[in-house]
Formats: C-alpha cells, structure tokens, sequence
C-alpha cells in the first residue's frame, strides 16, 4: 500500500511525539523514506531517516530468521542477534540517534 499512497499527502497521520513535543521521534520520516526507496529514490530516502541504513538489513534478517526456517538453521546468528548485548547495543544506538537528530534539527515530521 505505500507503494501507491504518498505519506506527505495532509490526511495521513502525523507523529504524535513531534506533535506533543516539537522533536523528532526515531521513527520520524520512516514512511516517507520507505516511499521513496519503494520508487527508487534511495538517497532521498535516506535523508528522510538514516538509521534505516542500519535496522532495515536487520531487520530482514531477523525476519527471515524467525519466519523461514532460519533460526533452526543458524540458531547461534540467531541467539546473537536478539541477545541482551544486541538489544543493548540498538537501544543505545537508537537513543544516540534520537538525540543527535534532534541536536541538529534534521527535520523529518
């Protein structure tokens, strides 16, 4: 569906973290940045949020992991990436990322 619907359209829905706040929330920009590398536009994309560079492989591999056969296939990757040292290093990650956009204004929302 994000294919075929543009996320800068005024109905869609807005952050309510930047709503309530003025700040951009980690996932600020992901629909937009999602749009424009589902039409090609990667670099574009990626300035809408960076930190895709990073969650979205792992995401995938996290999903193909879980969902195809994966993790009883690579049960120790599995185990290593959703492990407490994993989860603390994209929690720490993501806070670092939350306050550096925020610092320097990248606008998103």
């Amino acid at each position: 569906m994000l294919f075929f619907v543009d996320p800068e359209q005024d109905w869609m829905p807005k952050c309510p973290f930047h709503l309530l706040t003025g700040y951009d929330c980690p996932g600020c920009g992901t629909g937009r940045a999602f749009y424009r590398i589902l039409h090609g536009k990667i670099t574009e994309g990626l300035a809408y949020n960076p930190i895709l560079i990073i969650a979205l492989p792992y995401l995938l591999l996290l999903f193909y992991l879980q969902y195809f056969g994966g993790k009883g296939r690579f049960p120790r990757l599995y185990d290593r990436l959703t492990g407490r040292f994993a989860i603390g290093v994209i929690l720490i990650l993501f806070l670092g990322y939350w306050i550096v956009r925020n610092l320097f204004d990248f606008t998103a929302c």
